[in-house]
């Protein structure tokens, strides 16, 4: 009997001379997309994690406030975190010397001004960050000189707990003291076993890969919601996407960037963009159909429709969606470590290729840790703050 073939395919030929044709004519493209997009947005976000300083507290603290009282909170403390950088380099560049108590005084008469103009909310939250802010950076960020007259040198960063503090904190703010204690034994274990350095690189990778893909998942699962043809076209290729082996992925962006962060970070935005896109097409065709016909009796335009009514209602099953997004692009970047990707991934795999049960199971737990508190924290989303105090 003939082994022969009664007809071939070339599909892996086709596949390479994709490739091929990508690297030849759109070269500089992915170059721009690595050095210019993907990376610096991965350098800022590993720094600020791995060695905070004064930029990286104040980002965080804007996020926390933020989280905790809504995005005009977010900006009044964007608005003090300037003023209190301002006043910072100003008294301590060498122009002015001042004690610490002028420096209170001032910070009160900016809360106060902003409590006359914005309420007491706002006035508040403008004066706890501009406190934090600006303590933090004295006491880390500046020298020091004791009382026999040495001089104790400013460090170069804060020290690793005060991300963990501030993460522990942004925990509370969505969740409750539960998941902040159980964010504190997590964190506590990561920094014992010696992983919190790969762990917030991983923790960097994932935002970036999380941040892009609900960007783009999110506009699309709206269009095909909106647009039988666009929820037609977009199946099968989420369907592609989401049953396509992970570690296949990786091939053809290792060859179009090259060894390194950023063909992990491509291959986990294509390998986690598909629940983003589901979810939202969900959540919007399970909208009240009575209540999107009463806001278009009353002459409401589409856009406020989907604005005020569509996107709230639905918002449960959205961050149920960004939550998956996030638990798959955590899963990938561990596969990612293989293409030197770095982070907890590249101890995961090293422990495998040299079966070294320590370096597994710490690495591994680490994975499981973090895995847990973006579970938690993105899943508190979902949810009102009603809902939350009932759980």
């Amino acid at each position: 009997m003939s082994n022969e073939l009664l007809f071939t395919i070339p599909l892996g030929s086709w596949a390479r001379s994709a490739v091929d044709w990508l690297t030849a004519n759109l070269k500089g493209l992915f170059n721009w997309l690595s050095d210019d997009l993907l990376l610096p947005m991965y350098r800022f976000l590993a720094n600020l994690l791995r060695t905070p300083d004064f930029v990286s507290i104040g980002v965080i603290l804007i996020i926390i406030f933020a989280l905790w009282k809504g995005w005009k909170a977010g900006v009044a403390a964007a608005t003090a975190v300037a003023l209190g950088y301002i006043l910072s380099e100003f008294v301590t560049g060498g122009s002015l010397a001042v004690p610490w108590w002028v420096v209170a005084l001032v910070f009160a008469a900016i809360a106060a001004g902003v409590y006359f103009w914005k309420g007491t909310r706002v006035g508040l939250i403008v004066l706890a960050t501009l406190f934090l802010a600006f303590a933090i950076d004295q006491w880390f960020l500046v020298d020091h000189v004791t009382a026999g007259g040495a001089v104790i040198p400013a460090s170069e960063s804060l020290p690793e707990w005060t991300i963990g503090a501030l993460l522990t904190l942004i925990a509370f703010t969505t969740k409750g003291w539960r998941l902040a204690l159980g964010s504190v034994i997590g964190f506590a274990i990561i920094y014992g076993v010696d992983q919190w350095t790969n762990a917030m690189s991983t923790f960097a990778l994932v935002l970036v890969a999380s941040i892009i893909a609900v960007v783009i998942g999110i506009p699309i699962g709206i269009l095909a919601a909106k647009n039988r043809g666009v929820s037609t076209a977009v199946r099968p290729i989420l369907d592609f996407l989401q049953t396509m082996p992970a570690f296949v992925y990786l091939i053809p962006f290792v060859v179009l960037f090259g060894i390194g962060v950023v063909p992990g970070i491509v291959a986990t935005i294509l390998f986690s963009i598909a629940p983003a896109v589901r979810f939202t097409e969900l959540g919007i065709k399970q909208v009240d159909k009575e209540v999107v016909e009463a806001a278009h009796a009353f002459g409401a335009h589409p856009s406020r429709i989907l604005g005020q009514i569509e996107l709230p209602l639905a918002r449960a099953t959205i961050m149920g969606g960004v939550n998956q997004v996030i638990m798959l692009a955590l899963s990938m970047v561990v596969i990612a470590g293989m293409v030197g990707a770095g982070g907890l991934g590249q101890d995961v795999y090293t422990s495998v290729t040299q079966v070294n049960i320590s370096l597994g199971a710490e690495s591994g737990l680490s994975v499981v840790i973090l895995a847990m508190y973006l579970d938690r924290v993105t899943a508190a989303f979902g949810t009102s703050k009603h809902e939350q105090l009932a759980g």
